[in-house]
């Protein structure tokens, strides 16, 4: 019995189905999985037909993990095994007449930082209260 010279993991089909742009998912799986791997493939993938790079949004519950989604992306965009795609997100950026530096627009967040960011969107609603982001629940007072 001959082994195949590079095996795939067992969920390949599903992880090729979450770098697919045409449809959304939420991936949930153990730590080591490789779940920032395929987000950031599938980001990389999403640069390649979306009109601006900020339509793209990753949530993670830590900053600890967006900022290794964040690295983990730009790394695979240097990666020269990864030239086919890059080619096409350069294509892109072109086509959209997008600034040089395009992949510092990526949406790459915790929920609280999005959560901040949509508050602070909406000046009106948001003027009657005073709010702070906090990762200690005893700071919050309600009044």
């Amino acid at each position: 019995m001959s082994k195949s010279i590079e095996q795939q993991p067992i969920d390949h089909k599903t992880r090729e189905e979450v770098i697919n742009p045409e449809s959304s998912f939420l991936v949930q799986a153990p730590a080591g999985s490789g779940k920032t791997t395929t987000l950031a493939t599938r980001i990389l993938e999403l640069l390649t037909v979306v009109e601006d790079p900020k339509e793209i949004i990753a949530i993670s519950f830590t900053n600890k993990a967006a900022a290794e989604m964040n690295e983990k992306v730009l790394d695979l965009y240097k990666d020269s095994e990864n030239i086919d795609v890059v080619k096409k997100i350069k294509a892109r950026a072109k086509e959209c007449k997008w600034d040089e530096g395009f992949m510092d627009l990526l949406e790459i967040m915790t929920i609280d930082s999005l959560a901040s960011k949509i508050t602070r969107q909406a000046p009106l609603l948001s003027k009657s209260f005073f709010m702070k982001i906090t990762e200690d629940p005893h700071e919050i007072k309600c009044s």
